[in-house]
């Protein structure tokens, strides 16, 4: 007979027992892994969202004012059909109407112009930014530029677009033609030239030879350049430059894992066509967008003003500055924040802050900040205390990630 043992049944029912709340654990473990991994992935994509939507947002404020015209002609000039954006109540956004942020046709164009979110004034009280420039549009037309040579055909002088290579503008694009004027260096006149021979029109369709004499140097030292505006579709332009409008909105499909207080932020042009606009999605899950501006109010060539987005609410950095012998007030920045010249003499640095959430809820998390400050500094900024928060995104917006990004241009095309 053999002499080995096998297991008792106690031993059989503990060594199971301990088995399975090994594999208990074992799965508390790996769903807890699994779930961070999840919250990093979610994390890291929003991040990676973010810094591909913002790069967007940072080269229209860089380019803001390029190849728009510091005057256009002469006051004696009639333009025509220089109108902008369409009459738009409340659209997109609440208490913003973006004909309202038009320049034309009284004055020429500002770089940027925004609204201060209030009140029932944009989203979770977000403010609303309006860049001018050639290049903001989404087409390859506005990023091709040229210089305008001169040329004579009997008495009249014609101009003949100079060949750069294969980003040259090709015949029926739209483009306008400005007239340069420097001093030392330095571009002191940027003239819209305008066709009054034909009803003030301020764009030409490029032809396949010669410019119209209207939009040609008149001389050989005479410096012209030609911008590509909008590719070719038979309808006049609205106006000689294109415009972005960046704004936070809630739309109807916002990814389940943004908080129900968020929104997505936009970049809208305008469409030269209708006036209407066009939507690009930039990044989701986005609480607040700040606009902050830092001014050269007394033009001694430092900046040493802030001011929020209209004007209402500025800052002094350091000693405050002094117009006439008087301290800089509200009233001055806001003349400066609605005066063309003024805005490319004493605007320094544009600043935008955006609120986003990163990554989704973790029931875990309980994020730490009772208050998140969006723009500095907070006198023309926007505090977010723990009320606030509680108040737009749930008593559970502790349980969310929050990043403040900071986008920074110094506005060199403006000047």
């Amino acid at each position: 007979m053999s002499d080995k043992k096998g297991f008792t049944l106690i031993e059989l029912v503990v060594t199971m027992a301990i088995f399975v709340i090994v594999i208990m654990l074992s799965s508390f473990v790996f769903e807890k892994v699994i779930g961070q991994a999840s919250q990093r992935s979610k994390t890291i994509e929003g991040q990676l969202e973010g810094v591909v939507g913002l790069e967007i947002l940072r080269t229209d404020l860089d380019s803001a004012g390029y190849g728009l015209p510091f005057k256009i002609m002469s006051s004696a000039t009639k333009i025509s059909g220089y109108t902008e954006a369409v009459d738009s109540p409340n659209f997109p956004v609440p208490g913003v109407d973006r004909a309202s942020l038009n320049d034309a046709p009284a004055t020429s164009p500002r770089g940027v112009v925004s609204v201060n979110g209030s009140g029932s004034v944009g989203f979770n009280q977000s403010d609303y930014l309006v860049i001018k420039s050639v290049t903001v549009a989404l087409n390859d037309t506005s990023k091709k530029s040229s210089r305008v040579t001169y040329n004579k055909i009997g008495t009249d002088p014609f101009g003949k677009i100079a060949v750069t290579g294969t980003d040259d503008l090709q015949p029926d694009e739209r483009a306008i033609v400005m007239r340069s004027t420097f001093e030392g260096g330095i571009e002191k006149k940027r003239e819209l030239l305008i066709d009054e021979k034909n009803g003030g029109t301020f764009f030409v369709t490029v032809p396949s030879t010669f410019l119209p004499t209207a939009f040609s140097p008149l001389t050989t030292d005479d410096t012209c350049l030609i911008y590509g505006i909008d590719p070719a579709n038979g309808s006049p332009l609205r106006m000689p430059f294109n415009r972005a409008d960046y704004f936070v909105k809630r739309p109807a499909n916002v990814p389940k894992i943004c908080n129900a207080g968020t929104g997505v932020l936009y970049k809208a042009t305008t469409n030269h066509n209708n006036g209407g606009i066009t939507y690009y999605p930039l990044v989701d899950c986005i609480g607040d967008m700040q606009v902050i501006y830092l001014l050269d109010m007394d033009e001694d060539s430092a900046a040493g003003t802030y001011s929020n987005a209209d004007g209402s609410q500025i800052s002094p950095l350091g000693d405050p500055e002094k117009v006439d012998g008087v301290n800089v007030s509200i009233s001055d920045v806001v003349a400066t924040l609605h005066d063309p010249e003024l805005l490319r003499l004493r605007l320094k640095e544009i600043q935008v802050y955006v609120l986003a959430q990163m990554g989704k809820r973790d029931n875990v998390l309980n994020y730490p900040n009772d208050d998140i400050v969006v723009g500095k500094p907070e006198a023309v900024g926007r505090k977010w205390s723990a009320s606030d928060m509680a108040g737009t995104f749930g008593a559970e917006w502790r349980n969310y990630r929050w990043k403040v990004y900071k986008i920074t241009s110094n506005a060199s095309n403006m000047q």
